[in-house]
């Protein structure tokens, strides 16, 4: 499944039509991360999350964010 979400964070880096596909592929690709203990590499997937989000502002992103958020503060504290 990381694959998968690599994969079309590839597809979807350069594609301004599409940033919250690539919001939650950086998202998807995060939680698999965590789980495999990649810490600093879903957390680089995480704030990535912000960065879209910072340049594309808008109601389909809110959510992303908040979650996004949430994990990188509890990767954090933990």
């Amino acid at each position: 499944a990381l694959e998968s979400y690599n994969k079309a964070i590839g597809l979807l880096a350069n594609n301004r039509e599409v940033p919250t596909m690539n919001a939650w592929a950086h998202y998807g690709a995060a939680r698999m991360k965590l789980a495999e203990g990649q810490k600093d590499s879903a957390l680089a997937d995480l704030k990535k999350i912000l960065d879209i989000e910072a340049k594309y502002e808008g109601p389909y992103l809110e959510e992303v964010k908040r979650l996004a958020t949430f994990l990188i503060l509890k990767t954090n504290k933990g």
